[in-house]
């Protein structure tokens, strides 16, 4: 299993060093920027699934490091998140408004990310962020306006430079890559009609908590294909068939609830819809707001990248074509089925890592409502907490007759095992005293395996904090630091004066 990126940490800048604190504004303008992909996704060609899962996942990866600055107690990604190596810093002495920064970020990354949106869509997202631009500027001093604006379009352009080295740049304009071979043989997925393989290498795109996914992640393997009455396979197959033959009127409007197929939301965008409906409600600041649209965001990318190297790994058959060639050659779906293989169900998985990056942000007894679709299929759909919805969720694929059993709870699982990896992420916090000072402290050579030098000009006092903000090891009068003994992984080194007065703090790789 490659390394995973929940053992490295980083640091950020304390917000109090640079102007008012995040929590102090409203979480409105990020719920707006979120709402408004909400409305492009479906029109905008080529936002499929998979795809859509990506954008929100730097979306929220873009709320969280514009904002992360000026926010107390929390440290940026960068260097925690695979080859997110560098980002913009603010300067020091200089006082930011984080919903300017936040703002003008934002816009920067979506219109990047969004490039083949209509002209109006464009249009509406500099209306967002002129309007913003606005109201924040109103008793703001000029100098913290410029500086502001600069500092988020920088952040903005340097997530959307980090999105476009993932290996899916422009992934909407590739949906279904020509030179994909479709493997043949017994039990092995085939399109229907008119259909070709919807991102079959979208496994290999990079992640967010770990570089990129190998088979130690993915699910196990499905059932063998047999075509025999009573084998495995066969019973999965029937369950689906006879689940769609004896649906009630609940079970219908489940499966139609969560279709959430062409020119929808899609299934990653009504996971961000329950979030962003929950945090209007409950009037979340800007800080608490950006940080649950990174967790929720990115899990749901990474879940969708290891459903896919899943699918494509073990090319199941739809129930439809095991259905047709051995039980009933007349029977169909409710749902249409898509063109890509059966196992995992994508829906299941996300909703697997919604569930827990959910429960992580509001608990496990956050009871909601969810008015993604309104009062169409039956709807509002009532939950007493985020399990109980993924797992409506993934039973929705069952009821709609395009994902065996299976497929399913497999998912969900998968889903929600990655949805603790991202939680993970974000609780794994160093204690270091950031408040201590706005220096950063070089140190070399860095990487080390041993000896390193800090570029202080005299003998300092030095606390070296591990990743779970344990102090591992302390030095004493001077700038030359053995860490040959420590594990591999990232520290935090907090350096101080003979006087215990603080000097700055610095980041170290030990390999």
């Amino acid at each position: 299993m490659k390394s995973i990126y929940l053992t490295i940490m980083a640091f950020a800048v304390a917000s109090c060093l640079h102007g008012q604190s995040a929590d102090s504004y409203s979480g409105d303008m990020l719920h707006d920027y979120f709402g408004k992909q909400l409305e492009m996704i479906p029109v905008t060609p080529g936002f499929t699934p998979p795809v859509t899962s990506r954008a929100l996942g730097y979306s929220g990866l873009c709320a969280y490091e514009s904002t992360v600055h000026g926010m107390s107690n929390k440290t940026s990604l960068v260097g925690i998140v695979p080859q997110l190596d560098i980002l913009p810093l603010p300067t020091a002495g200089v006082n930011y408004h984080w919903g300017i920064v936040t703002n003008n970020a934002m816009h920067a990354l979506l219109v990047g990310l969004y490039n083949n949106a209509s002209t109006q869509h464009l249009t509406d997202l500099n209306n967002i962020r002129n309007a913003y631009n606005v109201e924040f500027s109103a008793g703001t001093p000029a100098e913290v306006v410029s500086a502001s604006t600069t500092f988020g379009t920088q952040i903005g352009n340097s997530i959307l430079t980090y999105a476009n080295a993932d290996g899916a740049q422009d992934c909407q304009l590739s949906n279904f890559p020509a030179d994909y071979v479709i493997p043949t043989g017994p039990g092995l997925w085939e399109p229907l009609a008119g259909q070709m393989a919807l991102q079959p290498y979208w496994g290999e795109k990079r992640c967010f908590v770990v570089e990129f996914v190998d088979l130690s992640i993915i699910s196990p393997a499905p059932p063998a294909f047999s075509d025999q009455v009573g084998s495995e396979l066969y019973n999965e197959a029937i369950a689906v068939y006879e689940a769609v033959n004896n649906l009630t009127t609940e079970q219908l409007n489940i499966a139609e609830y969560w279709a959430d197929g062409g020119n929808t939301v899609t299934p990653p965008g009504h996971s961000i819809s329950m979030l962003r409906n929950i945090m209007r409600y409950e009037n979340e600041d800007l800080a608490f707001s950006a940080e649950a649209y990174a967790r929720l965001g990115m899990a749901v990318s990474d879940a969708f990248v290891a459903c896919w190297k899943t699918k494509y790994e073990y090319n199941l058959l739809r129930p439809i074509h095991y259905i047709n060639d051995y039980i009933d050659a007349d029977w169909t779906t409710v749902v249409p089925t898509p063109p890509f293989p059966e196992y995992t169900s994508g829906h299941s998985t996300q909703s697997g890592a919604f569930g827990a990056a959910m429960t992580a942000i509001y608990g496990n007894n956050y009871a909601f409502v969810d008015s993604t679709h309104g009062e169409l299929y039956g709807g509002p759909r009532f939950f007493n907490n985020f399990v109980e919805c993924a797992e409506e969720t993934a039973i929705s694929r069952l009821y709609g007759g395009i994902h065996f059993p299976i497929g399913n709870t497999e998912g969900t699982v998968l889903g929600a095992n990655i949805g603790e990896m991202v939680n993970m992420l974000f609780e794994t916090v160093v204690g270091v005293n950031e408040t201590a000072s706005t220096t950063f402290i070089e140190v070399y050579p860095n990487p080390t395996s041993g000896m390193v030098t800090l570029s202080v000009a005299a003998a300092a006092m030095v606390d070296v904090f591990n990743i779970t903000g344990q102090k591992v090891a302390t030095f004493t009068g001077s700038r030359t630091l053995d860490l040959s003994g420590m594990d591999a992984g990232i520290y935090i080194l907090e350096v101080k004066d003979m006087q215990h007065n603080p000097m700055g703090i610095s980041r170290v790789v030990v390999e």
